[in-house]
């Protein structure tokens, strides 16, 4: 079965939020874009737990 746009989008910006080698200002904008996520037909709750980042990103 073929990858939607959307499922790439997704896997991208999940990728983008583990990586310890992007910056915590790509990090956190990437979290933020996961968390407005709207997918009523999928009960799913994203956890985003990010350590290391500056307080200035967070809030």
């Amino acid at each position: 079965m073929e990858e939607s746009n959307r499922d790439k989008a997704i896997r991208c910006l999940r990728w983008i939020c583990d990586s310890e080698e992007a910056k915590s200002s790509d990090r956190v904008a990437a979290a933020k874009l996961l968390l407005e996520l709207d997918r009523p037909e999928e009960a799913n709750t994203i956890t985003v737990i990010m350590e290391g980042v500056a307080k200035e990103y967070c809030g």
